[in-house]
This record gives structure tokens, sequence and C-alpha cells, in this order.
């Protein structure tokens, strides 16, 4: 998904966190970890290219495969998660639960649109699970389901 979305989705988030904890920090808090998400982008590319370049260059190369070989995306797993519940549970910290349910947002929102509706270069189910990634050496045409029929000019959004 592209950020418009997230941003969007994190307006509707906010008021059901405010709702939940009468917080206006957790709830504010909550829209933004849901954007900042996509932070590990931009960690990819500098993994991956070994350089900083402007955010708007380094957002772009995330729009074909010639660039970008690999998807880290550290932030981008269900694992993630697992983790906050159990740091929930064992510390009883309302953070966890915000982390929680904004990070859950963004990675739900992200599963469906980009496994079912990029066509050709739809993500395997599984891809949003880090282990998985990790299993397929993060490689960017193994993790998509029609990788094999990719060339790596080619533009992933129309």
């Amino acid at each position: 998904m592209k950020t418009k979305q997230h941003i969007i989705s994190s307006l509707f988030l906010m008021p059901i966190i405010f709702t939940l904890t009468k917080n206006y920090f957790f709830a504010v808090l909550s829209g933004i970890i849901t954007i900042l998400v996509d932070i590990d982008h931009i960690i990819d590319f500098i993994i991956t290219q070994k350089k900083i370049d402007t955010l708007s260059n380094m957002h772009q190369a995330f729009e074909t495969f010639k660039y970008v070989k690999k998807n880290y995306f550290i932030f981008h797993s269900w694992e993630i998660i697992i983790l906050l519940f159990l740091g929930y549970y064992f510390f009883k910290n309302e953070i966890f639960i915000i982390l929680c349910f904004s990070i859950a947002l963004h990675l739900l929102l992200d599963q469906i649109y980009n496994s079912f509706f990029l066509k050709k270069y739809s993500l395997k189910l599984f891809f949003y699970f880090f282990i998985y990634r990790l299993y397929h050496k993060f490689d960017v045409l193994s993790l998509r389901k029609y990788g094999h029929l990719i060339k790596e000019d080619e533009m992933i959004y129309e």
C-alpha cells in the first residue's frame, strides 16, 4: 500500500484508541506508528544500495525490481505482533497494546492489498512473516506469486 492509504487508515485508528484509553498521546502515537512502520523500506534501501539518497529516490526504488533485490522489512512481520502481546502480558504496559494495534492495522492492510490486488506483482500469502522471508533469503522475486514472470524494470504500482 502507499503511504497515503496508511495515513487515512491511521485517522480511523486514532479515535478508537482514544475511546479505549482516554489518552490523546496514545491516540496520536497510534496514528504515527501506523505510518512509520514503512521506515523499514528506507532501511532496506540503505542496506541493499549501501547509500542514503533523497526520500523520493529511495521510495521510487521500490516501484520496480531494478534496484532493491531483497526485502528484509523488519517492521513488516507478524512476529512483532506476537512479541508485543507477550510484552503486554508480562509488563502490563498499555504502550505494547498501542504498538500492537498500530502495527497490526498496517500489516493487515498491506497483507490484503499487496497479496490480492497487485495482480502479477502480488506477494505470497506468508510474506509478512519474517521467518518466511528469511527462508526465501529475502529474495524479492521469490516472495512474489508470479516472480518468475516479472522483468526487473516493470512498474509494480500502475
